[in-house]
């Protein structure tokens, strides 16, 4: 439809839009109860809108309600009635003519959604620093916060723990694996004051540490290696280079990337950097950036193939990216507000479609791009991933991939060809000693024929006598002569040095903007078929001054793209914003509850008013603050907590603080002793495999496969290993997938995602310990410790008490010495076992302990 010619005079109300209204609308929407509470009757009335909010935006028809209404025959609903297209064109050039009218009129002030009792909400308030009362006392300022509420009930902390048992506690916390028997005797033989601070500082520093930690985040992001709902055991679907995110994570985490870039890179990464138009292959910046946003690309996506490249499946990747957004980082569930406003949280459907906004010009509904290619009726459909090149460069690239195989295609046409001339001889050679003279000449052309250009007879005589004269390929190779053999072994060696002049070109999984950018409304009831009225993109209206400043600009960048979803990380962010206050305070309060085993706001991923409020909400605030003021070091965060006090004490706790505990503090909420904590799937693995020193710590690169058992176990498909040390990587380079996980780590609670998994669920089940004691993989790592522990020791108690040592960080007590002596004796008297035999027993029984699964 086009626009309003430059120097037109716009259409006013009185002359030229009210006559279209009065003959289609205003019978309905006029009078003491207009429908929808809209009245068309006036310029006043119309411009105040009704039930739905404004329904014109002057000078922006796609952003008006009333246009698309009248644009798409919603207005008037009888299909008989509709508009004609110049009566839309004149409502669409009156809006962006500026809604003129010869009646005075004013347009009022965006409605408030959102009352100032919400913004009241305590997550929701910018950050504020309240310091410890003046007489609590405590080692760091962390342990003044706690000991406070701990003296107004009569508890204090718990005493210091041991210094093996800190050790294995920060070594499975940060790292995820326990300390070696060297690195054990390193720490306890160091006797300098900062001995434990100097360990914190190695640990962070340790390429293990973005191991461990990167896959708190991957679940938060609900990250898996497999597109679609992976419904199916037999059916893995991996889009290519999707890993590529999994390892900026581990990086962002290692080099302690701020966490406020960390929030824009994943937003907005692509719109950061400019690699549309860049020549040659990408820089590292512009890689990192782009790779990043796979955050967006975590949702499930189920268009992997043409029965799912439909609009609901569309809308249903909007919908659960703009969840993973919301409860990524900002600890809300924003679902409800898809069909409705939030019954609880002060989240209206406007804010949920405004934050939806902030997608819709990448996931573009009207130019959408598949999660992954596939090929129908001789059509190749292209993803959305791009190449890991400018794209003219990947142009250069095909053109000389094209060039190449052109050459391998002659080089292979001339090896057919000595192939062919020997499969002739030898042809000939069966038909002369085998087939009657009478039918020779017939059999060979029949023969040569396809199929289907054969008549009658040529097939009957190809199916009664072609078997005779059939020569395989093995046939042909023995009948080659010396000379075809060595122009074929030439040809060989030329295909080969061809080959190896492939360039190839890997792919990323990024998000970015695509086509114009759509107009994005709110859906009735949800659905994308029921369209209301148009939103602009924005934050959540709680989170801002007013509804109307919760509408963000699109922030400049030099990508070309809409800009929207940088302004939403910015937003995020923004240290002035109430957004940034809790921003700040979610991820704080989950590094908390990964050290102290439950998060100071309990509801990890709930900060509504149905969540639970923080037990030491000026501790929340102080150590959001610290963040910022940090320049948002998570590693610093994480540094100032294990130092403390309250993460050095022990779980172990006299009678006394017992027996007041219990009665003024049952679950532990002023942290007045260390909560013992079952390790996390990923952590039992790493463990048995550091313990027995298989761990395979390389970094990087694709997922180790998997494959289903019959029995119905998933396990590593070992036929798709690139070595045999890959099946020994650390559990975050196995594939993830939604629904069928590496059953080991499936037995120990290892989420499967739907969507985001903020905090995993423990549980203590019966099939945990029937695994850890008949998992072939477990006792492997059983026999290797077995085989380490005996290198250079005879006598068996020190073998039992290296045992120890690597499995649990400590000696054996002299009850545990004798009961594990026990074992192996009976073993090799009573079962006849060898020595290597018995001591594998003890190393399993070990891994089956409590406190091997459990950390202190």
């Amino acid at each position: 439809m086009p626009a309003l010619v430059c120097g037109q005079t716009p259409p006013v109300f009185e002359t030229d839009v009210l006559p279209i209204l009065e003959t289609n609308c205003v019978a309905c929407h006029s009078g003491d109860a207009p429908k929808s509470e809209l009245d068309l009757s006036d310029i006043q009335s119309l411009v105040n809108g009704g039930l739905t909010g404004l329904v014109v935006s002057k000078g922006e028809s796609q952003q008006s309600f009333l246009f698309h209404l009248v644009k798409r025959g919603d207005m008037p609903p009888q299909p008989d009635k509709q508009l004609s297209a110049e009566d839309v064109k004149v409502i669409k050039d009156w809006i962006d003519g500026g809604l003129a009218a010869t009646s005075k009129y004013t347009v009022p002030e965006l409605k408030e959604s959102i009352t100032a009792e919400q913004r009241q909400h305590w997550a929701f308030q910018p950050l504020t620093l309240v310091h410890p009362d003046s007489k609590s006392t405590g080692n760091t300022i962390i342990d003044r916060y706690i000991n406070e509420p701990l003296n107004r009930v009569g508890l204090v902390q718990s005493e210091a723990a041991d210094q093996r048992t800190l050790l294995r506690r920060i070594y499975l916390d940060l790292l995820g694996v326990p300390p070696s028997p060297d690195a054990q005797r390193e720490f306890l033989d160091d006797d300098h004051p900062a001995a434990y601070e100097q360990l914190v500082d190695r640990l962070l520093s340790s390429n293990q540490f973005g191991m461990r930690w990167g896959r708190y985040w991957l679940d938060v992001a609900g990250y898996a290696d497999t597109v679609g709902f992976d419904h199916i055991p037999t059916l893995i679907i991996v889009a290519n280079g999707k890993w590529k995110y999994r390892d900026y994570v581990i990086s962002a985490f290692n080099r302690d990337l701020p966490y406020n870039e960390f929030v824009r890179q994943q937003l907005a990464g692509d719109e950061l950097v400019q690699w549309r138009d860049i020549d040659g292959y990408f820089t590292p910046e512009i890689t990192d950036h782009l790779v990043a946003t796979g955050f967006l690309r975590t949702a499930r996506d189920q268009t992997h193939e043409s029965v799912g490249v439909i609009t609901e499946n569309y809308y249903n990747v909007l919908h659960d990216t703009t969840e993973v957004i919301t409860s990524s980082f900002l600890g809300m569930t924003v679902k409800c507000a898809r069909c409705h406003d939030h019954k609880y949280d002060a989240i209206t459907q406007q804010d949920y479609y405004q934050i939806q906004a902030t997608l819709m010009p990448a996931y573009n509904p009207e130019q959408w791009r598949p999660v992954y290619p596939f090929n129908e009726g001789g059509k190749t459909v292209k993803d959305r991933a791009i190449p890991s090149v400018s794209s003219k460069r990947h142009d250069e690239i095909n053109s000389h991939n094209a060039q190449v195989n052109a050459r391998i295609a002659d080089l292979e046409k001339s090896k057919a060809e000595l192939r062919h001339r020997t499969r002739e001889r030898l042809v000939d050679q069966k038909t002369q000693s085998a087939i009657p003279e009478v039918l020779r000449e017939d059999l060979k052309n029949a023969v040569s024929k396809s199929e289907g250009d054969r008549n009658v007879v040529e097939k009957y005589l190809v199916e009664k006598l072609g078997a005779i004269i059939d020569v395989t390929e093995d046939e042909v190779t023995q009948g080659l002569n010396e000379d075809d053999k060595k122009s074929i072994a030439v040809i060989d060696l030329s295909v080969a040095g061809e080959k190896q002049k492939f360039i190839e070109v890997g792919r990323i999984q990024a998000l970015y903007d695509i086509g114009e950018t759509p107009t994005t409304f709110i859906l009735t009831r949800g659905e994308f078929s029921f369209p209301g009225r148009p939103v602009d993109a924005g934050g959540l209206a709680a989170l801002s001054e007013s509804t109307e400043r919760s509408v963000l600009a699109p922030a400049p960048n030099p990508a070309g793209s809409s800009g929207r979803r940088l302004a939403l990380a910015n937003w995020l962010v923004d240290g002035k914003q109430r957004s940034s206050a809790l921003l700040s305070r979610v991820i704080v309060n989950r590094i908390w509850a990964h050290l102290l085993g439950r998060g100071i706001v309990k509801t990890t991923g709930d900060f509504g008013v149905q969540g639970a409020p923080p037990t030491h909400p000026e501790m929340l605030d102080w150590l959001a603050l610290e963040l910022q003021r940090n320049d948002w070091s998570l590693k610093s965060v994480i540094r100032t907590i294990v130092l403390s006090d309250v993460y050095q004490q022990s779980s172990q706790v006299s009678t006394k603080n017992w027996t007041v505990g219990y009665e003024k503090d049952p679950s532990n909420n002023y942290y007045w002793r260390m909560p013992q904590r079952r390790l996390e799937s990923e952590a039992v693995r790493d463990s048995l495999l550091a313990v027995a020193d298989s761990i395979n710590l390389e970094m990087s690169g694709p997922p180790v496969m998997l494959k289903p058992i019959a029995d119905g176990r998933i396990d590593i498909d070992l036929a798709g290993l690139k070595s045999p040390a890959e099946q020994w990587r650390r559990s975050i380079y196995m594939l993830s997938r939604r629904g069928y996980p590496y059953t080991l780590l499936d037995v120990f609670d290892q989420p499967r995602i739907e969507t985001t998994c903020n905090m995993r669920q423990v549980n203590a089940v019966a099939l945990q310990s029937l695994t850890m004691l008949n998992d072939n993989f477990v006792y492997q790592q059983s026999e290797k410790l077995a085989k380490i522990v005996s290198q250079g020791l005879t006598d068996v108690g020190k073998q039992i008490e290296q045992v120890y040592l690597h499995a649990l960080a400590r000696l054996p007590s002299d009850e545990e010495l004798a009961a594990c002596l026990l074992l192996y004796n009976d073993a090799v008297t009573s079962e006849g076992r060898s020595a290597p035999s018995a001591l594998t027993e003890v190393c399993h029984a070990l891994f089956n302990t409590s406190e091997f699964l459990y950390r202190e």
